[in-house]
């Protein structure tokens, strides 16, 4: 099985080869078929998926899609949780629209 990242989703394909011969082909090609397609943020296979994956497929599921997601999940929480209890983003982010504000205005907000 192999996993293509498309946008902000997980493709994932089965691939076969056809050998020579074959289908009155002059050579021999790879073939794949879509298996399933997953958002990069799964945490877990979904139910109407779960028969369709063998043991080693669901474990190379495991270590290259759901384990990095829940990381990302655990990470994601722990910087809101450092931002909220960190008082000094407030004053970079003070600072920040205080340099912005000037660009933001145009000739008809100044002139009122």
């Amino acid at each position: 099985m192999h996993i293509k990242i498309r946008g902000a989703r997980a493709m994932l394909y089965r691939s076969s080869r056809v050998p020579k011969g074959a289908s009155g082909s002059t050579h021999g090609y790879a073939v794949q078929q879509i298996a399933g397609s997953l958002p990069l943020d799964s945490v877990s296979l979904p139910a109407e998926l779960a028969n369709k994956f063998s043991g080693p497929e669901l474990q190379l599921l495991e270590t290259k899609l759901f384990q990095p997601a829940r990381q990302a999940a655990q990470e994601k929480v722990r910087a809101a949780e450092h931002r909220e209890s960190a008082p000094i983003w407030r004053l970079d982010e003070a600072a920040r629209l205080t340099f912005e504000a000037p660009l933001l205005l145009t000739v008809d907000t100044a002139l009122t």
